[in-house]
């Protein structure tokens, strides 16, 4: 799925810009509202929105979450989602029973958005 090596994850977390390598670090979604969950991954100008409307199980990802070092790095940067990346985590989330859309965003200032272009996996 990725190029990204285990000592490449290292090097990164020694730099400052990842925490979490060598352990397992998730994140867990449980339900919005009674019997809904709603999952909305950036990945700018991208976004995955992830959504079950019935009873389920919480979600988990494994991530190495990014430091504020790594945050205000990245915000610099300006390079394009990978799509693979986003299908394949999509696909993933199918698996969980949710409905998942790949689609184009646009953000304001308070972090609200709207999509364009969905595509339904």
């Amino acid at each position: 799925m990725s190029d990204l090596k285990f000592d490449k994850l290292l090097e990164m977390q020694d730099l400052g810009l990842i925490s979490g390598v060598g352990g397992t670090l998730n994140v867990t979604w449980g339900a919005n509202q009674p019997n809904s969950l709603t999952i909305v991954l950036r990945a700018d100008p991208k976004v995955l929105i992830a959504t079950r409307t019935t009873p389920g199980n919480a979600v988990r990802l494994n991530q190495y979450p990014l430091t504020l070092l790594g945050r205000e790095i990245l915000g610099l940067c300006r390079m394009p989602p990978n799509e693979t990346y986003l299908r394949l985590l999509g696909e993933h989330l199918k698996t969980a029973s949710m409905s998942v859309l790949l689609a184009d965003a646009k953000w304001t200032a308070d972090d609200q958005y709207t999509y364009s272009d969905a595509v339904e996996f």
